[in-house]
């Protein structure tokens, strides 16, 4: 079992944790996940690359389970049993960060994941997570996700502290019947976010059921899988006044948002989302290593109501649909001198195309093009006596073209983020193990966005500053340390401390908050059937 900081706990704060670390968790852990998002590409500050975590985390895999996601190939995949358990706490602060994301937050979680043959031809996997997270200050968002590609947007003025409250279950089983392999995975993700004092209390709750199936077909050396993946999300927000006058904005696009006082009624809103997806996977081996193809077709439909209560009530909607194309190879050898290479390649290409449908107007307000391409290369190399050396190398292109119809404004950017991280570790002795490492990156884009002049004025404090970001150039540096003691052969515990810090590396655009923004993690785990990596 592996226990850590996931994406989100809720599956979907990614864009509220605003910190210059990536999550400890490494993607091919993930991917299977029936909570995993769909037709959405958020927005998120430079993170730089992930450490390889040499004695934290298993070495990558590849497949159609660990790469595409495929449950029906979860049991041709998975041949051992690992159990991980971990505690990690984590905080960020700091001035570089958009207006819709927290000014200073603190982090708690624990989880647990795990996976085991069953049987002789079946597998099982299975997460459950939760955490809890403070914002401290200047929170103004009233959604989960304020940066997705949806411009429909809740924000308030009072920016009171608020603590949340999530909770995340999911799970598969896979078996194999010959040349035929299937399987599932379901899961469930919700959250309780509420200003923890405030004269103009609100309160957000949210859940996600999400489920997954998939096949494979074994023709030799080429195997062959379909899967799809659905999930739908129920969000409510709730905001009302207690003791002073509030004012709330929904924000839709780039254009001047009417500002709504709260007086003796409550404002509510209710965000029913729907997503799926239908693809296909082929794994084969070739080139002297292993390799996984996938795509997938991706749809989402979003419907945002305010008086709800009403029997047919307006309904404002976002409609996207995109592709997902991906790959990963994989190849280990022993070169001369008595040195184990594991090298592994990955990448994404994600698209989406999506409409804003306002009831109000009775037209399309928005429209968005966006595609995204991640690109990694893992390396590690064993040598010596107990040394092992990790790197890491990533790169993200993305476009994004954003037009608000309704305002005649545009935005159209293009930004690109690479770096890589090493890592170095050492065993000493039978049980002791010791690892250090170091990251870099650096962020830059070309583009354009609406004139700040020409918009109001709360467009230049809740929406122009975010796309300013988007257009600065920006570096982000972190270190980590673990130290791991294997307290019986197969029995681990580890300490794992990690820091992030990401500021402009170029004169600030105007609307651009000045200052930089740092955050760190410390991650306590424990780990059952596993060796002390030699």
């Amino acid at each position: 079992m592996l226990l850590t900081l996931p994406e989100s706990a809720a599956g979907q704060a990614t864009s509220l944790r605003a910190t210059p670390l990536q999550e400890e968790l490494p993607g091919w852990l993930t991917n299977w996940s029936p909570l995993r998002r769909i037709a959405d590409l958020p927005r998120r500050l430079p993170v730089g690359s992930r450490f390889p975590d040499l004695l934290s985390s298993p070495a990558p895999r590849v497949g159609e389970f660990w790469t595409a996601g495929n449950p029906g190939a979860l049991g041709r995949e998975l041949d051992d049993r690992r159990t991980d358990f971990r505690l990690a706490v984590q905080d960020a602060s700091g001035n570089y960060a958009r207006p819709l994301d927290p000014g200073a937050m603190g982090r708690a979680a624990v989880s647990t994941t795990g996976w085991t043959p069953v049987g002789r031809h079946g597998a099982a996997i299975g997460s459950a997570v939760f955490d809890r997270t403070s914002f401290r200050d200047s929170l103004f968002a009233d959604v989960l996700l304020p940066y997705g590609s949806n411009p429909f947007i809740v924000a308030d003025t009072m920016g009171d502290p608020v603590r949340k409250s999530a909770v995340r279950l999911e799970g598969g089983l896979a078996w194999e019947f010959g040349r035929l392999g299937a399987g599932f995975a379901a899961g469930w993700e919700g959250q309780s976010s509420r200003t923890i004092a405030s004269p103009v209390p609100r309160l957000n709750r949210t859940a996600t059921p999400g489920f997954s199936a998939g096949f494979t077909y074994d023709l030799g050396p080429v195997r062959l899988g379909g899967f799809g993946r659905w999930r739908r999300t129920a969000e409510f927000v709730q905001i009302y006044t207690v003791s002073q006058p509030g004012r709330i904005f929904q924000l839709e696009g780039y254009a001047e948002p009417v500002p709504l006082d709260l007086g003796d009624d409550d404002y509510r809103r209710r965000f029913e989302r729907d997503a799926s997806s239908l693809g296909a996977s082929v794994a084969f081996a070739a080139i002297g290593g292993d390799w996984t193809l996938y795509g997938l077709r991706e749809r989402t439909s979003e419907g945002q109501f305010v008086r709800f209560q009403l029997s047919d009530p307006p309904k404002d909607t976002w409609d996207a649909d995109g592709w997902r194309f991906g790959f990963a190879g994989q190849w280990a050898f022993n070169a001369t001198g008595g040195a184990d290479w594991l090298i592994t390649a990955d990448g994404e290409h994600r698209t989406l195309a999506g409409e804003a449908f306002q009831d109000a107007i009775g037209g399309v307000i928005f429209t968005a093009d966006e595609s995204q391409v991640d690109l990694a290369l893992d390396t590690r190399v064993r040598f010596g006596v107990g040394w092992v050396l990790g790197g890491r190398a990533e790169l993200r292109r993305g476009h994004r073209d954003r037009r608000d119809l309704f305002a005649e404004a545009t935005s159209n950017i293009r930004g690109i983020e690479g770096g890589g991280a090493f890592e170095l570790g050492r065993r000493f002795g039978e049980d002791i193990g010791v690892s250090a490492g170091i990251q870099v990156a650096t962020y830059g884009a070309a583009g354009t966005m609406p004139d700040p002049g020409r918009l109001g004025p709360e467009y230049r404090r809740f929406v122009g500053p975010g796309l300013a970001l988007d257009l600065n150039q920006a570096s982000v540096s972190g270190g980590v340390l673990t130290v791991r003691w294997q307290t019986e052969r197969t029995t681990g515990l580890w300490l794992r401390t990690a820091f992030g810090s990401i500021s402009p590396s170029t004169g600030v655009l105007p609307l651009t908050p000045a200052g930089d923004r740092r955050a760190w993690t410390v991650t306590i785990g424990l780990v059952l059937d596993e060796l002390l990596p030699r």
